[in-house]
């Protein structure tokens, strides 16, 4: 088959849903789009390591094509040319339309090339349905992969997509069996055709089955792969002038752990990260903003207290515990089978530490997995269902707090009481200590250092200006909203959760087209910023009454005002997009009283804001 018989496919809809350029599989991974790039993509190239005795090798290479190089780049300008026509209505629709337009124009395109070598490479036939291949090109929402594996939701495939300007990824596959596969993917919007008729967002690159192409010969020079593994191309992928360091430091913050057991090597351009080059590369960003890794790195290598345990529910686990001086981050790495950095907990200490806690037996790490979300950057206790998983989790905190109590060698009896102070402390204790055993743990266990005084603690206290909102009397059965299990940074928390409704300026803002205003919903709340480089701050809502339509407002608040803020996008805890109003209003939604409403908010601006929430009717 000649390379010009291969074209971008657009099915028609078939009187079936319309979907405009919003896709929540791709939207998930805006903001840090390098980060999350090189999380899901190394993540599911470890999953699908060949031979273990040798480490999985990814390389990042960024390559300006020929536009003639990439087939029928003329009938994907064309799609997204009708795309553009069909969704003028929508103001962002057509200003990302137009770049990706743009991006598509000039002589050479600029795409990333991701290759992972000793893998098993993607299998199965077009239609195969329990095949990686089929899972990865033709399936939304679904994988085979077992629960253990990094990437059981299926959703990380939308992070290249969110790294192309033209919403577009070609992928090349051979299997260790020698069988080969091309077909590209563009994830654009509905759209028409000449003929009037209406087309499915999501394109194929193929021949006119629409199937991927199975021949070596036909497929372009450029794409064939020599090896078995798979390659992923980027095409028009988003200007990133730092593109390189973007993700190294990525790499470094997520699969130090998988580098240093000898698992991974990852190389970025001319960047080759190994387990020996890893600590030097670890000292080069050592001064970078935000960059952390090299405290739980060194807690690993050097442990100040070393802990082995067999625990309930997860097994054989590891905990590192290091006390540092200026880089200590009270916080633990969590860490399972495949080599990434899952979270970083908090815990309270009044020693300045740094831990690294390792689950790498098969049965803990399959039901860690589980925990989740699909960005695989936490161990929710309700995920996938509401406290399916808080005995773990629990386990796990009572596990590291029975190990920094063995650290801190100062008598905890005697302790100085402060009326008011826990105020300005965080609430973090997730779990009673008194039915955790010292004899519960086994193994290496290293003296800890002895303190000659008490760490200093310094508070930064902000003072602020009294609410003049009324607060809403606490009925009986508000006070049957218990604490939650909450390992989010106290910095993070501007305050604690507060009920309240909205204030004259609410009411202003919230009101139907005669005037009238919507009648206000009592809420309590809690925001924190979950991630400070992508500006993701999660609120948690609790509502103390029903509502079938509310209409959910945030605002950013200063020392002596507010405003109210528009978020980039917003989502629920499933990973489901929310309305946002050109007022910035999210929703309508449903607040349903005594049932957390958990929302992702993105933010235009990287500053921390402390953000107040309000709710109101939406009729």
């Amino acid at each position: 088959m000649a390379r010009d018989e291969l074209k971008w496919i657009f099915a028609e809809t078939g009187g079936g849903l319309e979907r405009g350029l919003n896709d929540a599989g791709v939207f998930t991974f805006k903001g840090g789009i390098y980060r999350y790039l090189a999380r899901e993509i190394i993540q599911n190239s470890c999953d699908a390591q060949y031979d273990p005795s040798l480490p999985v090798r990814i390389t990042f290479q960024l390559e300006n094509l020929g536009a003639s190089s990439i087939p029928d780049v003329g009938g994907l300008r064309g799609a997204i040319t009708r795309c553009t026509s069909y969704w003028s209505h929508d103001v962002r629709a057509t200003a990302d339309l137009w770049r990706a337009t743009t991006a598509l124009d000039g002589p050479t395109i600029p795409c990333l090339r991701i290759s992972d070598y000793n893998t098993k490479g993607l299998t199965g036939a077009d239609d195969e349905r329990n095949g990686n291949w089929y899972l990865l090109i033709r399936c939304a929402g679904s994988s085979a992969k077992a629960s253990s594996a990094g990437g059981s939701f299926g959703i990380g495939k939308g992070a290249p997509f969110a790294a192309s300007a033209a919403r577009t990824v070609l992928y090349s596959t051979k299997t260790a069996a020698g069988d080969v596969a091309f077909q590209g993917v563009a994830l654009l919007a509905s759209h028409k055709d000449d003929r009037g008729s209406l087309l499915q967002a999501n394109g194929f690159l193929s021949n006119p089955s629409g199937y991927g192409i199975r021949s070596e010969n036909e497929i372009p020079r450029i794409f064939r792969r020599s090896d078995a593994g798979t390659d992923i191309w980027v095409v028009a992928c988003i200007d990133a002038a730092d593109w390189k360091n973007e993700l190294i430091q990525s790499v470094l913050e997520s699969f130090w752990p998988a580098i240093t057991l000898g698992k991974l090597e990852v190389t970025v351009g001319e960047d080759r990260i190994d387990k020996d080059s890893l600590e030097s590369y670890m000292r080069q960003f050592s001064g970078s903003e935000d960059f952390t890794a090299i405290a739980y790195y060194e807690a690993f290598k050097k442990p100040t207290l070393k802990e082995i345990s067999d625990l309930p529910e997860i097994g054989n686990c590891q905990l590192y515990l290091s006390i540092q001086d200026d880089i200590a981050q009270k916080r633990v790495a969590m860490i399972r089978k495949t080599g990434m950095v899952i979270e970083c907990r908090q815990f309270r200490s009044p020693l300045p530490f740094t831990g690294v806690f390792m689950c790498l037996n098969d049965v803990g790490n399959e039901r860690l997995a589980k925990m989740e979300p699909p960005r695989h950057d936490k161990w929710d206790p309700n995920h996938p269902t509401e406290k399916a998983n808080t005995k773990i989790h629990s386990v796990i905190t009572l596990f590291v707090r029975a190990a920094l109590k063995r650290l801190n060698p100062v008598d905890l009896s005697k302790r100085l009481s402060v009326p008011g102070l826990e105020r300005f402390l965080p609430d973090q204790d997730d779990g009673d200590l008194s039915n955790w055993q010292d004899g519960n743990t086994k193994g290496e266990s290293l003296e800890p250092i002895a303190q000659e005084r008490p760490p200093i603690i310094k508070l930064a206290i902000r003072k602020q200006k009294p609410s003049i909102e009324p607060a809403i009397p606490a009925r009986e059965e508000d006070s049957a909203i218990g604490p939650e299990i909450d390992d989010e940074p106290a910095s993070d928390r501007p305050r604690k959760p507060s009920r309240k409704v909205a204030d004259e300026s609410d009411v202003a803002a919230s009101q139907s087209p005669d005037g009238t205003p919507h009648k206000a919903i009592a809420i309590s709340y809690r925001t924190y910023l979950a991630d400070a480089n992508s500006g993701r701050y999660v609120a948690s809502i609790h509502p103390a009454e029903t509502s079938a339509a509310a209409i959910i407002r945030i605002f950013a608040v200063g020392e002596d005002a507010r405003s109210q803020e528009r978020p980039r996008s917003a989502m629920t805890s499933s990973g489901e997009q929310i309305v946002i109003s050109d007022d910035g209003s999210i929703g309508p939604v449903e607040l349903v009283k005594g049932r957390e409403l958990r929302i992702e908010l993105l933010s235009d601006t990287t500053e921390r804001l402390a953000l107040e929430v309000a709710a109101n009717e939406a009729t």
